[in-house]
Order: structure tokens, then sequence, then C-alpha cells
């Protein structure tokens, strides 16, 4: 695992990195949602163990927003099931996962976003005002 800078490092099973790149993979919009993980990750780090779809709200190819309501919902039942939220994800359908301007500033200080873009994944967090990557693990073991 390698740090990238204030942000920490992140970390995904390899059944979250599966249902990223499924829904990476189709759709006329951009697919998003939460994932969740261990409040304490392994060592610091952030660490992926759900990833649960949310629906888009916005009626744009290349653009996404989450319900409020139905985030406080996930992180509740997520949190009964002892999870916390590690990062929202959402999937570009052209290009790679690159986090564009809109992408960074629905990214507050301290969050991250992981990116979906076909096969590949990338994830990305605020910090000091500007975008810090970070690397996605496929098996956090």
């Amino acid at each position: 695992m390698t740090a990238t800078g204030p942000g920490g490092r992140m970390a995904i099973t390899a059944e979250v990195r599966d249902a990223l790149r499924r829904a990476a993979r189709g759709g006329e919009r951009e697919r998003c949602g939460l994932l969740f993980g261990p409040p304490d990750g392994a060592g610091g780090d952030a660490v992926a163990t759900v990833c649960v779809e949310l629906p888009n709200e916005r009626d744009a190819a290349d653009a996404f927003a989450l319900d409020p309501g139905r985030v406080v919902a996930a992180a509740r039942e997520q949190r009964a099931r002892g999870l916390a939220l590690v990062a929202t994800w959402h999937t570009h359908l052209g290009g790679g996962p690159a986090a564009s301007a809109a992408d960074l500033a629905c990214c507050g200080d301290g969050w991250r976003v992981v990116i979906a873009a076909g096969e590949e994944l990338a994830a990305h967090a605020a910090g000091d005002g500007r975008a810090m990557a970070l690397r996605v693990l496929h098996d956090p073991a």
C-alpha cells in the first residue's frame, strides 16, 4: 500500500472491485452510490467492503447526484451492521477514471470518491483544497 498525500490510503475488496466494474459496463447514464467498510479500516487506511448502488438523480449522461435522504438511509443501515461510509462512487461512460472538476467539487475535504470507467478504477480525495489521487487496491489483505 502506498500513500499519495493527505486523505490516507484506500483499499477495496475483490467483491467491491467487481461490483464497480459491473456498474461501469452499462447504462446510458452514470451510475453511483456509496462504499462502506470498517470504521477503523486497516491500520488507518480506508477499506471498502460493501458497495451500495443508489439511483442517479440527474438526467444527464455525464453527471450524477445522490438523493440526501437515500444517502442517510443507506448510512444508517450500514452503521447498524457496524460499517462506516468510506467513499462515494460513480461511473464514467467514456474516457477513463480521472476526476473532473465537477467530481472534485462534490468531494469535500477528507471525502473520497471512487470512479469506475470500464475495467479501470481510481480513487480521489480532496485535501488542503486540492485533489489527491489514491491508489485503489484490489486485495487489501
